[in-house]
C-alpha cells in the first residue's frame, strides 16, 4: 500500500488530471449544449430560489413550469430552439413576471432537488450564460473530487499501477464528459465509482475502517440523489459485493467495526427512502412521447448496441456521436479488460462479475419494456455507467495480484485513451465552433482547439502516469498484502480481534 503521503499525491495527481480535460470541455462546449443543460440550469436556478417543485405543467413544454430569471431564458434560447425536440414553453416564457423574472418550462422540474439546490445556491450570484459555466464547475469540482478519492482507494490495494490503470478504463469518455456539465448525472457517476471501490476495498483489505464505510456513504447518497436510478443501483451494487463474502465474514466485519458503519448506513437508509419518497411523490420519469411503433425484438436488439456505444461515447447530445476511431481506441482495451476478468475470476467474483453483465444487458431491456409505449425510447447508454463501473472496479480488484512493472504496450493503451479523448473534445470544439450557434470560449481564443485537445490529452495520462517510486511497483507489499500467484486468488487475512479467518472471496462459494 502507499503512505499517507504517497495517497495525497496520488490523490492530487489523479484530481489534477481529472480537472484538465473537464476543463477541456468546459471550453470546447458552448453555454447550455450539454445534454438538456439549459434544463438543469432551469432547475437549480429555481430551486436555489426555493422552488423546489413546479407550479403547474406547460401546456406546451416537456414538463413543469418554474420561476427564474429572465436573463437565463434570453441567454439559453438560442439553444434551445435549435433541438428538434422541444417545445415553445421549453425556450419561451409562458409569463413574465415584474422585475424580469419568467416562468418557463423545464424537462427536469420534477427531478430530486438535492443536487439542483447545491449548485443553484452556489451559482445564484451569476447571470445569463455565466451562471451556466458557473454551475458546471462547481459540478466538474465535485466529480473531480470524488473520482480522485475513488483512485486513491484503489490504488491503496497494492503496490502495483494495474489496479489504478484498469480502474481508469471504466472512465469513459462520455462519463468524463458527463461530469463538466450542469447536470446531476456525473455525479451520479462518480459516486457510483466511490461506492463500488470503497465496498471492494472492505473485500480487499479485509477491514470495515472509517475510509471504507464514509466512502462507500459518500458515494451512495451521491448517486442516489441525483438520478431515479440511484436507489436500485446503489442496492444492486451492496448486493453484488455481499456476494464475495461468506455471511459470517460480513458478521464479523460489521460487528467488528459497528460503531464506524451503524451511523452510515443509517444515513445511507434514510435518504434512500427519502429517494424513493421523492420519486413516488413526483414522478420524474414521466417526460417523453408515446412510441410510433410497436416495440420488436429487432428493436431492443439494436438498442442494446446503441446503448453500448453510448457508455463509451456520445455527445454534445445524445443523438450526436463522434468519430468512430474514438470507439476503437477505447473499445479494445475495455474488451481486453472484459476477457481478462472473464478469464480470470473464480467462484464469487466470477459470479459478481456475470451478475454486473447480467444487468447491464437486462435492466436497460426491462425498463425500455416496461415504459416504451408512454415515453419511448426513455433509456440512455449513459444511466448504465453505474453498473460498467462495477465491472471495472472489479477487474481492478482482480489486477491486484499483478505485481510486476507495467509492460512495453501500456504506454500503447495510455495512448489510446488519451487519443480517444483529444479526438472526442476537439471535434466537438471544431463541429461548435463553425455551428450556426452562439460559439465557445475555445472558439474566440487563439489555437482554442489546440489548447482543448492538449487539456484532454494531457489530463487523461496524468493519472495513469504516476511515478513508479510512487506506488512502489514491483517491490513487494506488507504480510496481509500478500497474493497468490493467479489474478484470481487474494489471499487470506485475520481481523484483529477473532480468530476466525476471512476466507479468499475469489474462491468457490463456500
Amino acid at each position: 500500500m502507499t503512505s499517507r503521503q504517497g495517497s495525497r499525491r496520488v490523490f492530487v495527481h489523479v484530481l489534477v488530471g481529472i480537472l484538465m480535460v473537464q476543463a477541456a470541455w468546459i471550453l470546447a462546449l458552448p453555454a447550455f449544449r450539454g445534454i438538456d443543460e439549459f434544463d438543469h440550469v432551469f432547475k437549480a436556478a429555481a430551486v436555489a430560489r426555493g422552488e423546489w417543485t413546479s407550479s403547474g405543467q406547460a401546456p406546451q413544454g416537456r414538463g413543469g413550469l418554474v420561476r427564474i430569471p429572465g436573463d437565463l431564458v434570453s441567454a439559453a434560447s438560442a439553444v434551445c430552439r435549435s433541438y428538434t425536440y422541444t417545445k415553445p414553453d421549453d425556450c419561451v416564457p409562458v409569463r413574465r413576471f415584474p422585475g424580469g423574472d419568467v416562468e418557463i418550462a423545464s424537462a427536469a422540474s420534477a427531478y430530486n432537488p438535492a443536487y439542483y439546490a447545491v449548485v443553484g445556491t452556489l451559482t445564484r450570484p451569476f447571470h445569463g450564460a455565466q451562471a451556466d459555466y458557473a454551475m458546471r464547475a462547481v459540478t466538474a469540482l465535485a466529480c473531480a473530487w470524488l473520482l480522485a478519492w475513488a483512485a486513491t482507494i484503489v490504488v491503496r490495494w497494492s503496490r502495483s499501477r494495474w489496479p489504478l490503470v484498469v480502474f481508469m478504463l471504466g472512465l469513459t469518455p462520455v462519463l468524463l464528459y458527463s461530469t463538466a456539465i450542469a447536470s446531476p448525472n456525473g455525479l451520479a457517476y462518480s459516486g457510483a465509482a466511490l461506492l463500488w471501490v470503497s465496498l471492494l476495498s472492505v473485500v480487499r483489505r479485509k477491514a470495515a475502517t472509517a475510509l471504507e464505510a464514509v466512502g462507500a456513504g459518500t458515494g451512495a447518497v451521491a448517486l442516489m440523489t441525483t438520478h431515479g436510478t440511484g436507489p436500485m443501483l446503489a442496492f444492486l451494487a451492496l448486493a453484488l459485493v455481499l456476494l464475495l463474502q461468506p455471511s459470517r465474514t460480513w458478521r464479523i466485519l460489521v460487528v467488528s467495526r459497528w460503531k464506524v458503519w451503524l451511523p452510515v448506513a443509517t444515513t445511507v437508509l434514510l435518504v434512500a427512502l427519502g429517494c424513493v419518497a421523492w420519486i413516488g411523490y413526483a414522478h420524474p420519469g414521466a417526460i417523453g412521447e408515446p412510441a410510433d411503433s410497436p416495440l420488436t425484438v429487432t428493436d431492443l436488439l439494436t438498442f442494446e448496441v446503441l446503448w453500448l456505444l453510448e457508455a463509451v461515447a456520445v455527445f454534445p447530445t445524445v443523438t450526436e456521436f463522434p468519430h468512430p476511431v474514438v470507439y476503437a481506441l477505447w473499445g479494445v482495451p475495455l474488451l481486453a479488460m472484459l476477457v481478462q476478468v472473464l478469464r480470470t475470476a473464480r467462484g464469487r467474483v466470477l459470479v459478481t462479475a456475470v451478475g454486473l453483465l447480467v444487468l447491464l444487458v437486462t435492466i436497460p431491456a426491462a425498463f425500455t419494456l416496461a415504459t416504451y409505449a408512454d415515453t419511448g425510447l426513455a433509456w440512455q447508454g449513459r444511466y448504465s455507467l453505474p453498473l460498467w463501473l462495477g465491472l471495472s472496479s472489479v477487474a481492478a480488484l482482480l489486477a491486484v495480484s499483478r505485481r510486476e512493472a507495467a509492460p512495453t504496450w501500456v504506454p500503447l493503451v495510455y495512448g489510446m485513451a488519451a487519443t480517444a479523448v483529444a479526438v472526442s473534445v476537439i471535434q466537438v470544439g471544431f463541429r461548435e465552433a463553425h455551428g450556426e450557434l452562439p460559439s465557445a470560449v475555445a472558439a474566440r481564443l487563439p489555437g482554442g482547439l489546440v489548447l482543448v485537445g492538449v487539456l484532454a490529452a494531457v489530463g487523461t495520462l496524468l493519472p495513469l502516469a504516476l511515478p513508479r517510486r510512487l506506488l512502489g511497483e514491483g517491490s513487494s507489499g506488507p504480510a496481509h498484502d500478500r497474493v497468490a500467484t493467479q489474478g484470481s486468488e487474494l489471499g487470506d487475512t485475520q481481523l484483529p480481534g477473532h480468530t476466525e479467518r476471512i476466507g479468499d472471496p475469489t474462491l468457490d462459494a463456500r
